[in-house]
């Protein structure tokens, strides 16, 4: 209960502000418990929104009854956010730097889908999109962080040679617009204004989906 209410007025989908953190305290408690290490300090606001994320769709497992529920964490090599979801559900890290040779599409559907800063990197957004569609459960909930920020969509933000994309304050609501179409409904409340530059030149957005139940 007590999460519940410290968060129950941030959205899920929103870009990072740095007064976030005091409603995200129960949550980046259990971050730093395991903590981010070498990764960018502001990673803990994802990993925070993430939890967040999972507790708001009705997941979270009764205290001290085990959990058989799996989550997959995509492109998540070297990520500490499986041991996160630790009681909350059974987290596979899915990423080609680590899983050689294993497709996503050959693993099972799971009840939640994480894709923190992944999405940037890849080549084919749409396809990307697809695969993690395809292995998400009806009612399952999709979480997707990324590299954002307030300008155009040549990417000349810090880091640009190792993204793809960086998005932008349209493309992120389109991708929300994609999903929309294929049956997503949004999670938790929504906020679609810049905050600020939080990480170097630009920032981090999050986007919570809910797919549906057919």
């Amino acid at each position: 209960m007590e999460k519940k209410l410290a968060g129950a007025q941030l959205p899920l989908t929103k870009t990072l502000d740095p007064d976030d953190y005091l409603a995200l305290a129960p949550w980046l408690a259990e971050v730093d418990a395991v903590g981010v290490g070498e990764q960018h300090t502001h990673r803990r606001w994802e990993y925070a929104q993430a939890l967040r994320a999972w507790d708001t769709s009705g997941r979270t497992p009764v205290r001290g009854i085990p959990t058989t529920q799996r989550a997959y964490d995509v492109g998540g090599a070297g990520s500490p956010f499986y041991k996160m979801m630790a009681t909350r559900a059974t987290t596979f890290v899915i990423d080609p730097k680590i899983n050689s040779g294993i497709e996503l599409s050959h693993e099972p559907r799971a009840a939640a889908v994480f894709a923190i800063s992944t999405i940037e990197h890849v080549k084919d957004e749409e396809a990307f999109v697809q695969a993690l569609d395809a292995h998400l459960l009806p009612g399952g909930m999709l979480f997707l962080t990324m590299d954002c920020w307030n300008q155009g969509d040549i990417d000349e933000a810090h880091f640009w040679w190792m993204r793809e994309r960086i998005y932008t304050m349209t493309s992120w609501p389109l991708l929300g617009l994609a999903l929309s179409n294929m049956g997503y409904e949004g999670l938790g409340l929504v906020d679609w204004n810049y905050r600020g530059d939080q990480v170097y030149n630009y920032s981090f957005a999050s986007l919570a989906m809910q797919k549906g139940r057919r």
